[in-house]
C-alpha cells in the first residue's frame, strides 16, 4: 500500500522509496541529487545535439558536467571586422523548465577562452 506523500501531486507519483529518500535528505545533498538527475537526463537525451551556432558562430567544444554545458564557440562582432569572428568564449549553459512546461536554455558568459602557455 502507498502512502498519502507518495500519492501526493507535489511527489509526481514517484515511488514512496524515492520520496523517502528524497526528503531525508539535507539541502546540499538534496541539490546534489537534483544536478544528478538532470545530467542523467542530459546523458539519455543527448543534450548537446540541442546546441546550435547562431549567425555567423562556430561551437568549437561542447563539455557535459553535472549540472550544466560548457559551450565555447567563435563569433562575429557587431561591426563585421576584419578579425571576425572572435573568441572562442566560454558559456555556462543551463536548461530552465518555465511555469508553462516548455524547456528554455539559459546561457552565461563565463569569458573569453585562455590557454596557459
Amino acid at each position: 500500500m502507498t502512502s498519502d506523500r507518495a500519492q501526493s501531486p507535489s511527489s509526481g507519483g514517484l515511488p514512496e522509496a524515492v520520496v523517502e529518500t528524497l526528503e531525508a535528505l539535507d539541502d546540499h545533498d538534496l541539490r546534489r541529487a537534483i544536478l544528478y538527475a538532470q545530467a542523467l537526463l542530459r546523458r539519455r537525451h543527448g543534450d548537446q545535439a540541442d546546441i546550435e551556432a547562431g549567425p555567423g558562430e562556430e561551437i568549437v567544444r561542447v563539455v557535459e558536467h553535472e549540472g550544466f554545458t560548457e559551450v565555447h564557440k567563435l563569433q562575429p562582432c557587431p561591426s563585421g571586422c576584419d578579425d571576425c569572428p572572435h573568441g572562442p568564449y566560454v558559456y555556462h549553459v543551463v536548461s530552465e523548465r518555465h511555469p508553462d512546461g516548455t524547456e528554455h536554455r539559459r546561457w552565461t558568459l563565463i569569458g573569453e577562452e585562455h590557454h596557459e602557455p
